[in-house]
C-alpha cells in the first residue's frame, strides 16, 4: 500500500471502453501540449504551433487492418493485392513449376541446376566458383549455381 492507496480505486472521469482492432479508438481524450525543455527565444512558439496542427488518427491508421480512413489500403504501382482478381485468368497457378500445368522452370529464365554427372566434372573447380560465390558483389544465380553443384556431388 504505497502511499495510502490499495485496493480498487474508481476513476473521476471514466472513459468508454475501446473495441478491439478495426474499431478502437483513443479513450484518453486529445494528446496533451507540450513544451521544449531549454528552448531559444520563439522556438516555444514555433513548437506549439505545429502541435496543434498534428491531429491524432481518430478509428484505423495506416498502421490499423483496413488502412487509413477504413477502405482498402494503398499499395506501390505495380503490385496487387492478396484478395484482389487474378490478372492472368488464363496462367495457371503452377506455372513455373516443375509439376502441374502450365510452362515449366525452364519458362522462368534460370539456368538449369546440374546433373550429376556435370557436378562430378566441375568438381575440380569447386574452390574457384566457391571462391567466386563469397564475395559480395556475385549474382544471387551463380551463387545459387554453386550451391547446386555442391548439391549434387
Amino acid at each position: 500500500m504505497a502511499n495510502g492507496h490499495g485496493g480498487y480505486r474508481r476513476p473521476t472521469n471514466p472513459a468508454v471502453v475501446s473495441g478491439p482492432g478495426a474499431h478502437s479508438k483513443r479513450t484518453d481524450g486529445a494528446q496533451p501540449m507540450v513544451d521544449l525543455p531549454n528552448a531559444q527565444y520563439g522556438e516555444n512558439a514555433d513548437f506549439q504551433e505545429i502541435q496543434s496542427g498534428a491531429k491524432l488518427a481518430q478509428g484505423s491508421g495506416p498502421g490499423a487492418p483496413g488502412g487509413a480512413g477504413g477502405g482498402a489500403p494503398m499499395l506501390p504501382a505495380g503490385l496487387t493485392g492478396m484478395g484482389a482478381p487474378t490478372e492472368q485468368p488464363d496462367v495457371p497457378v503452377t506455372a513455373g513449376a516443375s509439376e502441374g500445368a502450365g510452362p515449366g522452370m525452364d519458362a522462368l529464365g534460370q539456368a538449369i541446376p546440374p546433373d550429376k554427372a556435370d557436378a562430378t566434372y566441375l568438381k575440380k573447380y569447386l574452390p574457384t566458383f566457391i571462391a567466386m560465390a563469397e564475395r559480395d558483389d556475385t549474382p544471387p544465380s551463380m551463387k545459387t549455381w554453386v550451391r547446386n553443384i555442391i548439391a549434387n556431388l
